[in-house]
């Protein structure tokens, strides 16, 4: 009868080791989605702030230089230059600029984190 008790108490016991290892691997399981969650939601507000970084910078960059044209000797506008290539220089220029500073150097900083952390 006490070998009978015994393996009761062994067999109580081993369940209750499941279950507390169980709960364990769930919650570890539920702290890992959670900072997964977390470093998603810096990584995006991470791309959101360079993306206003550019258009900021764009922005800065595009007034700098319509005011640098339009410091020019109106002479400079007969001769040497025409609207377009004025136009063109702001839209497309400055979209390249815009294009580096939200994305390229996001991804540069990021490759570069990955990089020294190994991951």
């Amino acid at each position: 009868m006490a070998g009978l008790a015994a393996v009761v108490v062994v067999g109580a016991y081993l369940r209750k080791e499941i279950k507390t290892r169980a709960i364990f691997k769930f919650f570890f399981v539920m702290i890992l989605m959670c900072c997964n969650n977390f470093f998603l939601s810096l990584k995006l507000a991470e791309i959101t702030c360079w993306r206003l970084v550019g258009a900021r910078s764009a922005q800065r960059i595009r007034t700098e230089y319509l005011r640098a044209v339009l410091r020019q000797d109106i002479t400079f506008f007969d001769t040497d230059i025409n609207t377009g290539d004025i136009m063109h220089g702001i839209a497309s220029d400055v979209a390249q600029i815009q294009e580096v500073m939200g994305e390229k150097v996001v991804s540069c900083f990021c490759y570069s984190i990955h990089k020294l952390l190994g991951s």
